[in-house]
Formats: structure tokens, C-alpha cells, sequence
């Protein structure tokens, strides 16, 4: 497991991300704080296929977290903001990351 202390580093790293891992979050932080939510990046099949009794990883649920994107969704999403705006703030990819978890699209 690997912890991003916030938005801010999971985006710095995005191009080096293993594009099979999963990424967690807890998302009444994320919703009250954007961006200083901690963000869990989950890899392989030790961390993922561990489950909980609701389906969950037990990774994510030891650290009050849940499902946020697959790593290469993720990638994704952050790749057409910066197509979109080539000096995006992190406003402008809290954005673009709240419009797809809302739409499942891209905007």
C-alpha cells in the first residue's frame, strides 16, 4: 500500500502509477477537504483481493476508506484536464475528479 498525504502528490505522481492498482479514500474528507484527503493507492493481489465481509479491501477498511477510481481511470481523467487547461490548479483537477465520480463522463 502506498499513502498519498493528499491530492496534491497522488497527481505529482500520476504518470509513474501502476495502471492495474486501485486507489481508496475516505470520502467524507474528501468531500469536507479536497484537497488535503489522504488517498491510499492499492496494488497486486495481496492488497486487493483481501476482502472484508462487505467486499471491501481489508487495506481500505483498516484505514476508514472506500473505493475511489481505478488507477488507470484515474490517470485518465487527469490527462484530459491537463489537455483541456495546460497549467490546471489543483481546483481545476478537484474539478474535473468530482465531475466523473458525478457523471461517470468526463467533462
Amino acid at each position: 500500500m502506498i499513502v498519498y498525504k493528499d491530492l496534491a502528490a497522488l497527481i505529482a505522481d500520476t504518470e509513474r502509477l501502476d495502471k492495474f492498482g486501485t486507489l481508496y479514500i475516505n470520502r467524507k474528507k474528501w468531500r469536507a477537504d479536497p484537497e488535503h484527503a489522504e488517498i491510499l493507492l492499492l496494488i497486486g493481489d495481496d492488497e486487493l483481493e483481501d476482502l472484508d465481509e462487505e467486499g471491501n479491501p481489508v487495506l481500505a477498511t483498516q484505514n476508514d476508506a472506500r473505493y475511489f477510481f481505478d488507477v488507470e481511470i484515474f490517470q485518465n481523467v487527469i490527462d484530459v484536464q491537463r489537455e483541456k487547461k495546460e497549467q490546471s490548479f489543483l481546483d481545476d483537477y478537484i474539478h474535473a475528479i468530482n465531475y466523473y465520480l458525478e457523471n461517470d463522463d468526463f467533462y
